[in-house]
Parts: C-alpha cells; structure tokens; sequence
C-alpha cells in the first residue's frame, strides 16, 4: 500500500519537470492571481484535464524566453538538478529533466523526457515521452491584450495528465491543484523579475561627464 501511495504522489510530483519554474529565493516581486482548474475528464476517468492563467505587464520576448531557458531550470525550480536540451529540430526539441520532488517527509526522484514543439511567439506544445507519467500532453499559450496595455498578456497553461497509477480520489486533487497553482506563481515571478531587470534604469555613478 505505501508503494503505491508513493508511486501516485510521483505521479503528481513529476509536474515540476514541465510546470513552470519558481523565482530564485529572495524574489519580492508579487505575482498577479493565479487560476487553478483541475478536473477528472469525462472521457477518460484516470485522466486529469488541467488549465491554469494568469494576466500581466511584460515584454513578449521576456515571456518567451523565459519558457524557452530549458538549460537554466535547475537555478530557479526547487529540486530540479539537472535540465538539458537533449536535441533540437527546427522548432522542435527534446528536454530531459532529473532531480528530487518533496511532500513533508517522503521525497520522490523525478526522471522525464518532453518533447516540446515551439510555435513561435505565442505557443508551446508538450508530450510526455518517457519517464514518470504515462500520458502528458499540454500546452502553454500566450495571448497579446492590446485594449488593457501595450505589454498586458494572458499566459495560459493548459493539458490533459494521466499518471501511471490511479490518482487518491480527493487528496490527489488537492496535491495536483495546489502543486500547479504553485509552479505557474513561479513561472510568473520569473517573468516578472527579468521584465524588472530589462526595464531597471541605469545606476548614476555620479562621476562627472567627461569634457
């Protein structure tokens, strides 16, 4: 029985790999509201059909980038160790992603492969190829909202998630939406810290100007 409860906790764990990355400790910046929705499918009841957002200020080349820093997760995602971008092909690449998810005294190595087909500026496909889960499929959409502010955009996660054992009837939806409502806080403080380094004015020395 402990085994099994592990291996589905793993299952909702292993969504650090995908989901999005949390700021480096010591970030201030406050992210805007976060939507949670996560519910059993209809169609497949062992599946869980997720779709989080959220709305802010920041450059689309910023939110991009900041999807995209595939080499760089484990210096922002608490327990990821290692993330590599194993291959690229035109707009496709192949990341493989290791380290160590937590939950109280237990704690749970996380081992995937995600394919993800960059559709850019506004669309990240993403499916599980090897690893943890046995079904992910979703997808990162970044909307422009142009009659709310010249860099006002909506990012959108969305994806359908099948673990390879049955997710606990209420205890494992409540892990699966607090762990995403957590992971895409992050993504935004992310984005959010680097639009502030972007757009941060130059320090004044206070030399004088040179004749």
């Amino acid at each position: 029985m402990l085994q099994r409860m592990k291996r589905s906790l793993l299952a909702l764990l292993v969504l650090v790999a995908f989901m999005p990355p949390i700021a480096a400790q010591g970030q201030e910046t406050s992210p805007p509201p976060v939507t949670v929705s996560a519910k059993r499918s209809a169609a497949e009841r062992e599946a869980v059909e997720v779709q989080v957002h959220a709305e802010f200020d920041a450059n689309l080349a910023v939110v991009w980038g900041t999807l995209t820093d595939y080499n760089h997760l484990e210096d922002f995602v608490p327990g990821i160790q290692s993330s590599r971008l194993l291959e690229r092909r035109g707009s496709q690449v192949r990341v493989s992603q290791k380290g160590q998810a937590r939950l109280a005294f237990l704690s749970f190595p996380i081992d995937v492969v995600l394919v993800c087909t960059e559709l850019e500026p506004y669309r990240i496909d993403a499916k599980a190829e090897s690893g943890t889960l046995k079904r992910m499929e979703g997808s990162y959409l970044i909307t422009p909202l142009p009659d709310q502010g010249p860099q006002r955009h909506r990012l959108e996660w969305k994806g359908l998630i099948e673990p390879k054992e049955a997710l606990p009837p209420l205890i494992g939806m409540l892990l699966l939406r607090r762990n995403i409502e957590t992971q895409f806080e992050g993504m935004v403080r992310e984005i959010l810290r680097r639009q502030a380094l972007l757009t941060k004015p130059p320090i004044d020395s206070g030399a004088p100007p040179k004749p």
